[in-house]
């Protein structure tokens, strides 16, 4: 589920995805997405949504719809700047497959400069160790996707703060281990402030 704000980046992401072999949903936040050269992915392996208006908070209220409309049983989060890592999909569907008990996955994050973050190994669940998780898509049955911070105190912390409550409503998660999601690869700033 790629939720998006329109950058042009998008049609980068949903092309990694595809080339990943995973389906596709990308959650316009009430953007108009001309120019965003969607209309360059193949149709038939892309479904889009744009949600009547923007409702800002990071895309919390598109991330809520993508998961209703969602056609398979996880939903990955990959924002419209960011890309995933050749042989990712592999990754994620073999950890799915050997690990069902599991209701959260948290990816490796890669860097331009090669930094990684989100390693189980540095911390495990804590502040600035989660992001782009990948979810049950029941777990948004119960736990929807929502925060109560201003946009500016929220941007580092949406993505830990939901999986705080998912875990205290007794989900489990684990570290998918491996790197998985490019973070901002066609962006000069590496800290989600990339512009439309």
């Amino acid at each position: 589920m790629i939720r998006t704000i329109a950058r042009p980046s998008v049609a980068d992401a949903v092309e990694s995805a595809l080339a990943e072999k995973l389906p596709v949903l990308v959650v316009s936040d009430g953007k108009d997405l001309r120019g965003t050269r969607l209309d360059r992915c193949d149709p038939t392996r892309v479904s889009v949504v744009t949600l009547g208006r923007s409702f800002g908070w990071y895309g919390s209220m598109a991330i809520n719809v993508g998961a209703a409309l969602a056609r398979t049983p996880y939903v990955s989060l990959l924002d419209d700047d960011d890309a995933l890592v050749p042989g990712a999909g592999d990754v994620i569907r073999d950890r799915l497959a050997k690990r069902p008990d599991v209701d959260i996955w948290i990816p490796t994050l890669v860097y331009k400069d090669g930094h990684r973050s989100c390693l189980k190994e540095d911390g495990g669940f804590r502040f600035g160790n989660v992001s782009h998780p990948t979810y049950r898509v029941d777990v948004f049955t119960r736990v929807p996707f929502t925060h109560d911070l201003t946009p500016e105190d929220a941007m580092p912390s949406v993505d830990y703060m939901h999986v705080w409550s998912c875990l205290n409503a007794g989900y489990s998660l684990d570290w998918f281990g491996a790197d998985i999601v490019y973070i901002r690869p066609a962006l000069e700033n590496s800290f989600g402030l990339g512009r439309p």
